[in-house]
């Protein structure tokens, strides 16, 4: 298998995942990221890209990871790690499980932002509190690291996501 085929079933995993692992309700636009996925899968990532970037537009958390996850990689499209991070970000406020998993191993990987290994915790203790049990076990490796101050600062990020997005609650 060649690099770029292990990276297309790499992000097509990650796409699944996305799409059938959510706790959330389909979105009213099911149909159209069906759609959007098939032309991903056909190679059709502009096509992906404008079905994904309009769902996204009105607050649908799948398309905003989705399309998160084709800007930061850039297959067929210029990379755009900038946006892609927001908007992955975006669907984790909106209490999107996978898309805090991500967040938060871009916030401990340092890759495309700087690395915080607090708000890793936190967007990962997130997911955590949605029964991915990944996600509490980075949790629980990274508080075994933490001193007491970095603990403490970790559970004020955790707190104030909470406070600021109701959708994390």
């Amino acid at each position: 298998m060649t690099s770029r085929t292990k990276r297309k079933t790499a992000a097509r995993s990650i796409l699944c995942a996305a799409v059938f692992f959510s706790f959330t309700a389909p979105p009213a636009g099911a149909g159209d990221f069906a759609r959007a996925l098939q032309a991903y899968d056909a190679g059709d990532y502009v096509t992906a890209a404008a079905i994904w970037q309009t769902l996204a537009e009105e607050g649908d958390s799948e398309a905003k990871l989705a399309l998160g996850d084709l800007l930061l990689r850039g297959p067929g499209l210029p990379r755009d790690p900038e946006r892609g991070v927001a908007l992955i970000r975006s669907a984790a406020q909106q209490g999107h499980a996978v898309a805090q998993l991500n967040l938060g191993e871009i916030l401990e990987e340092g890759r495309y932002q700087s690395r915080d290994m607090a708000a890793a915790w936190a967007w990962y203790s997130l997911a955590s509190d949605q029964g991915r049990v990944w996600a509490a076990e980075q949790a629980a490796r990274l508080a075994a690291s933490f001193d007491s101050n970095q603990e403490a600062h970790a559970r004020e990020i955790l707190a104030g996501l909470k406070s600021d997005f109701p959708a994390l609650r």
